[in-house]
């Protein structure tokens, strides 16, 4: 009960770690049994703050370094002797399998915070909550985890915006739910009964010298570390290895859904005036979804996805909506049968994307779209029609093989 690791020397006076409580409980362990039976882990209240100083050096391991023995310490003289090794392997040790009968984790929650251009920036979540019913893993002698029912659910998850790009957060999240089913032996279908992600919002920004938040972020948190060329040499080169080619566990999505907005783009540098794409609304649905599955006996799965275009100024609000049948995915291309509408975008959201020469020869102030398709491993037929004001364009079928 109670623990509580202070920050190393420098860092703020926010613990590094806090904790609660955590609790085992088992009704007697043998170390000598093939199996051994816990059956209860609980964690209840864990607050983690990771920090980087203006030195790029995070509070964590800085930490480590300390507990770490300093070369002054023991016997390191290099002309002594290294210890001889024993002239044969010993006995083998048998490690017990474990099996865990219920896991709990509550209000776990984490933070990040950084320096990016001599400004604070942080990262993280409220809290965390992760249930496992039925864990066992085996021994390294046949090593494999039973993938064992689990729910998780995360809550208020923020990402700051760098410097420079106003104070609009870059991602937030208000809640992100995952449950599966158990996996009876490895090589099943593995069954996610639900993925919900709930209050999801985003603000990606290009600036006019082509530079977005994105890549600010990724440069300030991760290239710092990036190995350099030596003076007036080559780029390093990394020998590659090639990944080893492993089956993936087929998937069963039952049910995914998605809610969130605003989720904008504005760009400073495509046109003479920025442009801003503000996504609001956002919903999409998609049930009975099979990855890497080489069945060919099972549904497709119905998905939709409607969202609403926020225009500027006093324009109207644009709407889309697109439902489709979508098959197995993981192998090859999938097969989808789809439609999908934009009814009410005014010419006037593009900006001088459209010249206003443009709009006159159309005559139109807005437009809109329609487009029909469906795609298998052979072939692809698309339907489309674009109609502007009071013209109508249509694009016939086409077909390729």
């Amino acid at each position: 009960h109670g623990l509580t690791v202070d920050q190393p020397p420098g860092y703020s006076e926010t613990p590094l770690l806090s904790m609660n409580s955590l609790k085992l409980a088992s009704q007697g362990m043998d170390l000598a049994a093939t199996e051994v039976t816990v059956s209860d882990v609980t964690l209840d209240t864990l607050n983690v703050s990771l920090e980087r100083n203006a030195e790029q050096e995070i509070n964590l391991l800085k930490l480590a370094e300390s507990w770490l023995p300093t070369s002054d310490e023991g016997n390191n003289d290099p002309s002594m002797p290294a210890p001889a090794l024993p002239a044969s392997p010993g006995p083998v040790v048998n490690i017990p399998a474990v099996v865990v009968d219920n896991i709990e984790l509550k209000s776990i929650s984490a933070q990040l915070q950084a320096s990016i251009e001599d400004q604070p920036w942080r990262a993280g979540f409220d809290g965390l909550d992760v249930r496992v019913k039925g864990l066992y893993v085996r021994g390294p002698a046949q090593p494999a985890i039973s993938l064992a029912p689990i729910a998780l659910d995360l809550k208020g998850l923020a990402v700051d915006q760098p410097p420079g790009f106003g104070n609009s957060r870059l991602v937030g999240l208000e809640q992100f739910t995952i449950i599966s089913g158990k996996s009876e032996r490895p090589g099943t279908e593995r069954v996610i009964k639900q993925v919900l992600l709930q209050g999801l919002t985003s603000s990606v920004i290009m600036r006019a010298d082509g530079v977005t938040n994105l890549q600010v972020l990724k440069e300030a948190l991760f290239d710092k570390d990036e190995k350099t060329p030596p003076l007036g040499g080559d780029p390093i080169a990394e020998e590659e290895e090639p990944s080893p080619v492993t089956d993936l566990q087929p998937i069963l999505f039952d049910e995914i859904v998605v809610d969130g907005g605003p989720i904008t783009y504005r760009d400073e540098v495509f046109a003479e005036e920025p442009i801003e794409a503000s996504l609001d609304a956002i919903h999409m649905e998609v049930k009975g979804l099979h990855l890497f599955t080489d069945r060919k006996d099972v549904e497709p799965a119905p998905a939709s996805l409607t969202f609403e275009l926020v225009q500027p100024g006093a324009l109207p609000t644009a709407y889309f909506g697109a439902l489709a049948d979508v098959g197995p995915v993981g192998d090859g291309i999938p097969m989808v049968n789809s439609q999908a509408h934009l009814v009410g975008l005014k010419l006037d959201t593009l900006g001088t994307l459209v010249p206003k020469a443009t709009r006159s020869a159309l005559g139109a102030t807005g437009l809109d779209a329609g487009l029909a398709m469906a795609m298998d491993a052979d072939s692809i037929n698309l339907n489309a029609s674009v109609p502007v004001s009071y013209t109508h364009l249509r694009a016939h079928e086409t077909t390729s093989h």
